[in-house]
């Protein structure tokens, strides 16, 4: 007789324990549960103005917010050394600017990092000659300025200055959103 009470004290404990754990459980989802599933958000909100930014090229050249207010569609590429998913994501950029019949100045480039870092060094060969590039230091200006917060990021400019789409992660580049 004794087993039979010990067994069913020991099922009662572990039931209680199984109940705390699924109701902390249940507790957590609830407070956090907007967030499952989703990618965080990097870029700019759509149909918001370009941010104002100033930075400088790789060729020394000045690279300001006016030079993606003239009439012309655009792209911007946040990239980082360090950044697992950065090198996958340049042959998707190579195959958009291609398809998209983007020029060298539509097609601008910002890596996060040293200019000496082995990684921007792909980065510039990859890219160098299909856009623009600028290299800035960790969390620098321009991705600031663009609320950039995660990398890759591609933020897509439409003729009229407006941002028409921001896209985060290495696969292919989407299709513009209509405005």
């Amino acid at each position: 007789m004794g087993y039979v009470i010990a067994s069913i004290a020991i099922l009662a404990v572990l039931g209680i324990v199984n109940l705390f754990i699924s109701v902390s459980i249940i507790h957590r989802l609830r407070r956090e549960g907007h967030q499952v599933g989703r990618l965080p958000m990097s870029g700019p909100p759509v149909r918001s103005r370009v941010p104002a930014f100033q930075t400088v090229t790789i060729n020394g050249e000045a690279l300001t917010d006016a030079n993606l207010r003239q009439g012309r569609q655009a792209v911007l590429a946040f990239l980082a050394a360090g950044c697992p998913a950065c090198p996958a994501s340049v042959p998707h950029l190579l195959s958009y600017v291609d398809e998209s019949r983007l020029g060298v100045s539509d097609t601008i480039v910002v890596v996060n990092g040293g200019r000496e870092d082995r990684e921007v060094s792909e980065i510039i060969e990859a890219l160098e000659s299909v856009a623009t590039i600028a290299v800035e230091p960790a969390d620098g200006p321009t991705a600031r300025a663009f609320g950039v917060t995660h990398f890759p990021t591609f933020v897509f400019i439409g003729e009229d200055g407006l941002v028409e789409q921001s896209q985060l992660g290495s696969g292919p580049l989407r299709p513009r959103i209509a405005a």
